[in-house]
């Protein structure tokens, strides 16, 4: 049984830090992003020399920002919650509340990831390209949406797992006190 437990732990830690590389990823994308608009105003208003690219690549940027870096934020817990009710419950009812909207989560992000897939398939298929002065092949870019999906729905899993640990272990401990 301590071989199950520590090979199901060490499998939760490994879904958890494959959130990693892709938020680092994410913020460099954000970093760049900075600096295009940057660049794009010293052109505009020093030079008066626009470049007239700066919104779609700055475009391209924020969705590697955003896909990429969601399975990390919702591994360490930084995402927006409203928290006004469920404070107030019992520990115990804030983990199955927990466990039931993390479950809900992962059925969101795996249809999520599944038709963005069919949309990336169908921009690869008819080689579908952006209708501006880059005229940038779609499919490579949009392919972050499916990519960062599956990283946000495989992010569920450990967070389901701790949540049922904890609610079993509150449950052991309810036990032990009852027997007392």
């Amino acid at each position: 049984m301590d071989k199950v437990k520590r090979l199901l732990l060490q499998t939760v830690v490994f879904i958890e830090r494959l959130a990693e590389p892709p938020a680092v990823v994410g913020g460099i994308a954000c970093i760049i992003m900075v600096l295009v608009i940057c660049f794009e105003v010293v052109m505009r208003y020093i030079f008066n020399a626009p470049s007239g690219i700066e919104v779609e690549i700055v475009s391209y940027l924020l969705l590697f920002a955003v896909f990429l870096t969601t399975a990390y934020t919702l591994r360490t817990d930084h995402h927006v919650r409203v928290d006004l009710f469920i404070s107030r419950l019992s520990q115990r009812t804030q983990t199955k509340i927990g466990v039931f909207t993390n479950i809900l989560g992962l059925i969101y992000c795996v249809f999520l990831t599944k038709i963005t897939s069919e949309l990336v398939f169908q921009a690869y298929r008819l080689k579908e390209q952006a209708d501006t002065a880059l005229g940038t092949l779609l499919y490579p870019i949009l392919l972050i949406i499916p990519v960062g999906s599956l990283l946000l729905t495989i992010q569920f899993i450990p967070k389901i797992y701790r949540a049922i640990v904890l609610l079993l272990g509150q449950a052991a401990e309810d036990t032990q006190r009852e027997s007392h």
